[in-house]
């Protein structure tokens, strides 16, 4: 099998095949995984490029209210089921050469065990803490938190998939051998909106983790020093300031347990400024290479559920921000479809901007989900 996507699959079976090694014992299981990364619609074969299983389900189990009648508790204990035997704890991968932790993060997908992901991880912790009893003391959630606080880097943030070291040597790879016209792209290094995810996930356990208290305080300060001239933040995985600046607040807000306004009054200023007179926000992809675009673009049901979540975390309680709330909120009901799901025209995830963009199609499903149940404890609150 492949680490994670078809890129690889695809290569090993072009170069057996230019070599003239068809027969060749690889070859046959090449050509066997790529088509289990395939989607078969009517008269079509769609291949994806990776498959994020373990990321949409601890995102589904996020969004869903913890629910006691027995009809819709079913579903959801047999996804948090699942999600917790995907755990890693039998094997440590790359990461281990710059961390002394025992094994204990969740990965993207479900197939590539040498190679677990923090945020991936945090999202996974979140969705189990919130639906398993017995998760939050359970010996799984300890290891997962660990892992996650022996991954920070020494500025305070989280890379995807290891310990940035910030040495000559990789500064000198990354500037000599680029992936495309890639920045970085052979170094992972720390990022906003992951740090912002494992933040999240995190708070959740500072009460029963006195470790867990000084990696949020350096994780504030990494936030703080990651924004740009607006007070925000660049979306490395999703288009693009509306993306990063929503969890990078929704982050803040968890380890300040109030929207302070260093950090939340120019998020609230810009999306005040930027919200469509039908009540949604966009961004379009070209924020990435044009700074005047940043916020600017048609309404997409995902990217105003991360502005509505944005908003929620600042929230400070003035008429301008409980109207935009509000009208945000109808258009959200406006353009639902009637199996309960919305509709999203654009490709709106990310690894590689300016170069790689992703579909997700849960995405449309549990970020609107996320995000009404912010606006739901906003105007509780508002109404008592």
């Amino acid at each position: 099998d492949f680490v994670g996507n078809t890129c690889t699959g695809i290569n090993v079976i072009l170069c057996l095949d230019r070599l003239g090694k068809r027969q060749d014992p690889r070859f046959q299981p090449a050509i066997d995984a790529i088509l289990g990364y395939s989607v078969t619609k009517q008269d079509q074969v769609r291949v994806q490029c990776c498959q994020s299983h373990i990321w949409d389900t601890g995102f589904v189990l996020s969004g869903l209210d913890a629910v006691k009648d027995e009809g819709s508790q079913e579903p959801i204990l047999k996804g948090a089921k699942w999600l917790l035997s995907q755990q890693i704890t039998d094997v440590a991968g790359a990461w281990a050469k710059n961390v002394s932790a025992k094994p204990g993060g969740w990965c993207f997908g479900d197939r590539h065990k040498h190679f677990p992901v923090t945020d991936c991880t945090a999202i996974a912790l979140i969705g189990l803490d919130k639906h398993l009893s017995n998760f939050h003391n359970s010996e799984a959630g300890s290891l997962g938190v660990n892992w996650l606080c022996k991954m920070q880097h020494e500025s305070g943030g989280w890379s995807a998939y290891e310990k940035f070291q910030d040495s000559l040597p990789l500064k000198t790879l990354n500037r000599l051998l680029k992936f495309k016209d890639i920045s970085d792209g052979l170094v992972d290094r720390p990022k906003a909106d992951v740090t912002a995810k494992v933040v999240e996930a995190l708070a959740r356990w500072r009460t029963d983790n006195s470790e867990v208290v000084s990696v949020l305080n350096k994780a504030r300060s990494f936030l703080l020093k990651t924004r740009n001239s607006l007070g925000l933040w660049r979306g490395n995985y999703g288009i693009n300031y509306l993306y990063g600046t929503a969890f990078s607040a929704r982050a803040l807000r968890e380890i300040d347990q109030a929207p302070n306004p260093e950090w939340a009054s120019p998020i609230r200023h810009f999306l005040l400024s930027k919200q469509n007179p039908d009540g949604g926000w966009g961004e379009v992809e070209a924020s990435y290479r044009d700074e005047s675009l940043i916020g600017v673009g048609p309404s997409s049901p995902i990217q105003t559920s991360w502005s509505l979540m944005a908003l929620c975390a600042c929230y400070m309680g003035t008429a301008n921000e409980l109207a935009a709330i509000k009208k945000a909120v109808e258009y959200l009901q406006a353009i639902q479809n009637s199996d309960g799901s919305w509709s999203e025209n654009h490709f709106l995830g990310t690894v590689f901007p300016n170069m790689v963009y992703f579909r997700y199609e849960y995405y449309p499903i549990y970020f609107p989900l996320l995000a009404l149940e912010a606006c739901q404890i906003v105007l509780s609150n508002q109404s008592n």
